[in-house]
């Protein structure tokens, strides 16, 4: 993430899957005519400045902390484009303390809309999403 967006947040290796076309005589046209579908895919590792667990712990989503970090074995997710609008229905993140699962839309010049579920993980060995 550092030397794609200069953000040294999260560290974990990544895997991003693309395909998209547009066509239009403007960036708008060309915007608004995206279609296709990706998938990514982030392997174990930790979000720095963002502590999870504690704000489950505490009931305090405001909780940051200095140092803390979520750890995380997977998150991953598909989506899809159609009209420049881009879905996803699988978004899934493991972690030691937590399961959460979401879905979510974007469209060009709107903003996110997303919901999910979040839950302990099961005593069963939980599995992260293949790397």
């Amino acid at each position: 993430m550092q030397d794609l967006a200069g953000w040294d947040r999260m560290i974990t290796k990544a895997s991003l899957n693309l395909k998209f076309l547009g066509v239009g005589n403007s960036i708008d046209e060309i915007m608004r005519s995206l279609k296709g579908d990706g998938s990514l895919t982030l392997g174990k590792g930790e979000v720095r400045g963002l502590d999870i667990a504690g704000m489950l712990r505490r009931l305090d989503t405001s909780y940051v902390g200095e140092g803390q970090k979520t750890i995380f074995d997977g998150i991953a997710g598909t989506f899809t484009i159609l009209d420049g609008n881009l879905t996803t229905s699988d978004l899934s993140l493991v972690a030691p303390y937590l399961t959460a699962s979401g879905a979510g839309a974007s469209g060009w010049g709107t903003a996110i809309s997303t919901c999910g579920c979040a839950r302990p993980p099961s005593r069963e060995t939980v599995r992260a999403p293949a790397a």
